[in-house]
């Protein structure tokens, strides 16, 4: 039932498992080696282990198909001869399972996937996420001019905290409903410090957060004790609370994952009692031009384009 590594045919493991494997401890040899004759590689459910630790993928393409170290027994004889002349990457077959395109599925595409024979990418149309909303809101997509792909993060920011959060803040007098979306870690992390240094009534709610923290920020946000409660997009993939007295909804940046737009809006919907009326709700998503593969799961194939080129910044939903 179980060969090891140097003895199998199939090698099944978790990205994480491979790194603890090849990621030796202080003073220890890491060893690569059996990675070096790979020639099938399926990466499945590479949505999933997006909202991991997409680090661990990297590491695992990065050490396959090296030259070993030792011979570990092997018979040369049966030695191809594209292995000896550091070849082998050329001839593996990769076959990447995702449910949806991401930049950094796009990166091991081109730049880990070199078969000679060559390579396929299928990407499929899309009729958007907005169409399955139920909720009677109008949905809001801003585009923000951004200078270049590097800085396009701290101009989100800057746009967040100069013109968002003020607004968020200056509408919380009447309505303390506001749930702001923050699909990267690292972005939520510096979102949530300088609320903290602006001396803000929120809460956060990540993937660290205890059931505990989560279910008290919860509370207090339907109980309106707080202004606002910032959720990050892994926190809603492993536990999809059930957050309620959701009236405004902000996209900081649109979901990885499109059924997450549509659940969140029409959470909005399911989580209000009769005294939220409905033209009192709002859905607000910010979206760069960076963002073309996330805009058109949302908004679908058809629109996506005219979204991201058109004279227009702002488009309306309803």
């Amino acid at each position: 039932l179980y060969a090891g590594f140097y003895a199998s045919d199939i090698i099944v493991a978790s990205p994480i498992g491979l790194r603890m494997t090849t990621g030796a401890e202080k003073g220890e040899r890491r060893d690569f080696d059996f990675l070096s004759s790979i020639e099938v590689l399926i990466v499945d459910n590479c949505d999933t282990l997006l909202m991991q630790n997409w680090d661990h993928v990297m590491h695992m393409f990065t050490n396959l198909n090296r030259t070993p170290k030792k011979d570990h027994g092997c018979d040369f004889s049966r030695i191809r001869n594209w292995y000896l002349d550091g070849a082998s990457k050329y001839r593996r077959q990769t076959i990447m399972i995702s449910d949806y395109l991401t930049p950094e599925v796009q990166a091991v595409f081109a730049n880990h996937c070199q078969n000679i024979e060559g390579k396929v990418r299928i990407k499929p149309s899309y009729a958007g996420a907005v169409t399955d909303v139920v909720a009677q809101v109008p949905q809001i997509f801003k585009r923000l001019n951004v200078k270049r792909l590097l800085s396009a993060a701290d101009d989100r920011f800057a746009h967040f905290a100069e013109q968002v959060l003020p607004d968020i803040e200056k509408s919380a007098v009447g309505d303390k409903h506001t749930l702001i979306f923050v699909p990267s870690y690292f972005d939520f992390v510096r979102i949530r410090n300088y609320c903290k240094e602006r001396a803000c009534s929120f809460a956060a709610i990540s993937e660290y957060s205890t059931r505990s923290e989560a279910m008290r920020a919860r509370m207090n946000f339907y109980d309106g004790k707080i202004s606002f409660i910032l959720y990050s997009e892994r926190a809603h993939f492993f536990h999809r609370y059930p957050i309620k007295g959701i009236h405004n909804m902000v996209f900081y940046g649109l979901p990885d994952h499109p059924l997450f737009y549509s659940e969140l809006v029409n959470l909005m919907l399911t989580s209000n009692d009769e005294s939220a009326a409905s033209e009192l709700l709002s859905c607000t998503a910010f979206f760069t031009k960076y963002d073309q593969l996330k805009l058109e799961r949302v908004v679908g194939t058809r629109l996506v384009t005219q979204l991201l080129t058109s004279e227009k910044s702002q488009y309306t939903f309803a």
